[in-house]
């Protein structure tokens, strides 16, 4: 533990002396503050005013406060530093941080409180003084005995201490949503002082069972209602596995140790039964913290299925609060009074774990803590209105379980030659970059390409809105490619290349299966639109299978004797706008029976909408360009992008970029009125609820980039609820699994399966009832409508597909011939 050192050895220049001094002092009485804050530094106000947090973050403070009831007089409130740092910098203090902190537990002893509340790092640090509290993000709403650190269990007798963040981090120019993580440790506070025996620990962990303890646990678990379920495990095997018999018991299956199984194979054996016996029944549901992950892990390792899914605590947490942390740490801090305990847990991936039976600790804690926060995510849901929603998604798991099981078939050969291909592209693209530089440029080294661009060509730096410092992203590239001066030319080889690159190490280099199919693991909490998520799985392979490259599908394919179907939410998003905003042209573009965008493009650009049609049919380049500008200024207007983006995304001028949104929103006013309303309705209460009642909090600054994210959120999510509900309908539905079909993938808006049958009879009577199954109504602005749905179809790949014009007999029939004449 740290020595605090003796006062009168050290020496200080004037420098630190000025660190040394009190210039602010604290505030409070010793003799009676019910809570003592610790910050780090004062600011510029507090300067002034010799008073702590009175400036921007005791702004912040002071609401916190009014809202929980707290009156500051109650408090103390000191900083480990009593005077300004010099620019801010915390490390300015390391040569007097020792004498800092000694003098701040010194003051701590002499006041009354129970609970020392520290906020942000510096805090932390000084008073607890160990290395392994290095983030206060980690350890943010951990409470702990002072005795629990020997240097404070004699000075701090008797007292607490409280980690969060500092109210400097929740400013606007921060992390705004860090404002309601604080108030919620500080109601956790309250909750504390109102009823210490909130953190007697009452758990029973059993770990390194023996046989006969380990089988009759499993059967006491196998006959409950529920049990939380979680696993340890390797890309390759599972190194143990928990269950919970009730909240607050539960017991680690050891499976190995470092010098092998930890059973014999015959224990071994009986033990995966009863655990099958378990994860497969009907009547043990299982609560597990992003359970997805671990029943596909059993699934993929051991063949045992689950669907029997009671509560995903990751998924409730995110539905709840989009905004905030939804890991596990950051789950257990909120609803729970554990300190912070997933650093124990850091063994689990390393290839010689050293302490095992702090590895069967830390998998039997993940299985309590999951189990103890479900009744407070059940309320958070129901409070907010979100159990239906919530109970929805849950069902998400059962079809894309089976297309993360599947995986969809590559032709490995094509794919090669394509890689080897665009391997010499790249080379081609850097040697001409070379040429041109004159010397070696490596697109991927930040410095380097600021140094050629700014300082070489002297070109005016492009600034990070965000950052406020130079860069060299792709829209920066991207300006400087359109302005066709000096180093245009780099800049749009530059380009090339990091798109070439692109491709080969997000889809042409990624790893497959032994298999030889790509598969990829599936979030439902993915994103807070509602829209999945995807990414590499767990075992090292596969790749995100939501933003396919048309490249990269034309080597995606069906299995044998199989036909492609791809069923898509026709012009989805669009439509929902239509109606939501009750645009009575735009609704009218949908209505009209015509294709929106090409509706669009005859507003947008003036033009006869038979002779646009006319000339789209003969393959017209205007109108096919004009129809696909439509459909690009729809979505920057809905969503309201602005004009200067716009410019760089179409690659036309700014005064064109903004005249075309111009003239869409004259055509189309009540856009602006319904972002309007949106405004008006986040500044009320945060909330908007989507077309199937799903609500999200818009937490942070409300600014221009969260409107934008409002606009966006009911078209999105929407759709995203739509297709969501409309997968769990094709699975379950009892017609559709007469058919031999499988389900491969799904995308922002449409689903990809395969069927077996490839008579024309069978796939019409398929897709007939997948459109009924997928046409679920929807009311807004006094109105109902519905999103139709199209479907594209082929024998060879996910790329070359036909599109169906209709779900009719005779469509399919000349389809499915066409398809058979090319595949001859």
């Amino acid at each position: 533990m740290p020595v605090i050192p003796n006062l009168s050895e050290v020496t200080t220049s004037s420098d630190e002396s000025n660190l040394l001094a009190e210039h602010v002092p604290a505030e409070g009485s010793p003799s009676y503050a019910r809570f003592t804050l610790v910050g780090e530094a004062p600011g510029g106000t507090e300067m002034s005013e010799k008073k702590p947090f009175c400036g921007p973050a005791g702004n912040v403070l002071n609401r916190i406060l009014n809202v929980l009831g707290i009156p500051r007089h109650q408090l103390y409130i000191t900083n480990v530093c009593k005077t300004k740092l010099p620019g801010n910098d915390s490390k300015k203090l390391k040569p007097v941080w020792e004498e800092l902190r000694h003098k701040l537990i010194q003051e701590l002893s002499q006041v009354s409180s129970e609970y020392i509340v520290l906020l942000g790092e510096t805090a932390m640090k000084a008073v607890i003084g160990d290395s392994r509290f290095d983030s206060v993000t980690k350890f943010q709403g951990s409470v702990y005995e002072a005795s629990d650190f020997q240097h404070l269990a004699e000075p701090l007798k008797g007292k607490k201490l409280m980690v969060t963040f500092h109210p400097a981090s929740a400013l606007p120019s921060a992390k705004p949503t860090n404002f309601y993580v604080i108030m919620h440790d500080f109601q956790k506070l309250l909750d504390l002082e109102a009823n210490p025996e909130l953190l007697a620990d009452r758990n029973i962990t059993h770990i390194e069972p023996s046989f006969p303890h380990a089988m009759e646990f499993l059967s006491e678990v196998a006959a409950s209602s529920e049990t939380a379920f979680d696993i340890e495990a390797t890309p390759s095997l599972v190194t143990c596995f928990g269950f919970t018999l009730t909240p607050h018991e539960a017991m680690c299956i050891p499976m190995m140790t470092n010098t092998g199984s930890y059973w014999s194979p015959e224990q071994e054996l009986e033990i995966w039964k009863l655990t099958a016996q378990i994860l497969e029944s009907s009547s043990v549901g299982l609560i597990g913290q992003n359970l997805m992950f671990d029943m596909m892990f059993m699934l993929r390792t051991m063949r045992i299925k689950s669907e029997n899914l009671a509560f995903d605590t990751m998924l409730a947490r995110h539905l709840a609060w989009a905004d905030l942390s939804k890991g596990l740490d950051a789950i257990v801090s909120c609803y729970t009074y554990y300190p912070y305990y997933k650093d124990e847990g850091k063994q689990t991936h390393l290839k010689l774990i050293k302490d095992w039976p702090q590895h069967w600790a830390y998998n039997a804690k993940d299985c309590l803590y999951t189990h103890q926060v479900v009744d407070p995510l059940k309320k958070e849901l129901q409070d907010f209105g979100a159990i239906d929603t919530y109970n929805h998604l849950l069902q998400l798991h059962k079809p894309l379980m089976e297309m993360e099981f599947r995986g969809i078939r590559v032709d490995l050969e094509g794919m090669t030659k394509m890689r080897d291909k665009l391997y010499r592209k790249s080379h081609a693209l850097n040697h001409g970059l070379k040429k041109i530089a004159g010397k070696p440029l490596n697109h991927r080294s930040a410095p380097q390409m600021k140094k050629y661009f700014y300082e070489d060509l002297n070109l005016k730096p492009y600034i990070n809105r965000k950052t406020a410092k130079p860069t060299l992203d792709d829209m920066a590239l991207k300006r400087i490619s359109r302005a066709g001066k000096k180093g245009s030319v780099e800049a749009r080889l530059i380009r090339n290349i990091r798109k070439t690159d692109k491709l080969l190490s997000s889809y042409f280099e990624v790893s497959l299966d032994a298999d030889s199919r790509l598969r990829c693991g599936y979030k439902i909490s993915g994103t807070s639109t509602g829209r999945l998520s995807s990414s590499a799985t767990f075992f090292g392979t596969g790749t995100n299978l939501q933003n396919q490259p048309k490249l990269f599908k034309k080597y995606l394919t069906p299995d044998p004797g199989h036909l492609l179907i791809e069923i898509d939410l026709s012009q989805a998003e669009a439509r929902v706008v239509a109606y939501v905003s009750g645009d009575a042209n735009m609704i009218q573009s949908f209505e009209s029976g015509i294709d929106c965008h090409s509706y669009n493009a005859c507003q947008i650009f003036s033009r006869e909408m038979p002779e646009f049609l006319e000339a789209l049919q003969r393959g017209d380049s205007r109108a096919k360009e004009q129809r696909n500008l439509a459909k690009r200024i729809v979505h920057a207007s809905n969503y309201d992008m602005g004009y200067k983006k716009f410019a760089l995304q179409i690659e036309e001028s700014e005064n064109r970029a903004k005249s075309l949104l111009q003239a869409y929103h004259r055509r189309f006013p009540g856009l602006k009125a319904w972002h309007r309303q949106i405004d008006q309705q986040i500044h009320r209460n945060r909330t908007l609820h989507n077309l199937h009642g799903r609500p999200k909090r818009f937490l942070g600054n409300l600014d221009h980039n969260l409107a934008k994210a409002a606009y966006a959120y009911i078209p999105q999510s929407t759709v995203a609820e739509q297709l969501n509900q409309g997968l769990v309908r094709l699975y379950e539905d009892p017609e559709l699994n007469k058919f031999d079909f499988h389900f491969l993938a799904t995308v922002h808006d449409s689903v990809l399966l395969q069927f077996k049958e490839t008579d024309t009879t069978s796939v019409t009577n398929f897709l007939s009832r997948a459109n009924e199954l997928l046409d679920i109504p929807l009311h807004a602005s006094g109105r109902e409508f519905r999103i139709p749905c199209d479907a594209k179809i082929s024998f060879s790949n996910w790329k070359d597909m036909i599109e169906l014009k209709s779900f009719s007999h005779s469509e399919i029939s000349n389809a499915l011939e066409k398809l058979n004449e090319e595949s001859r």
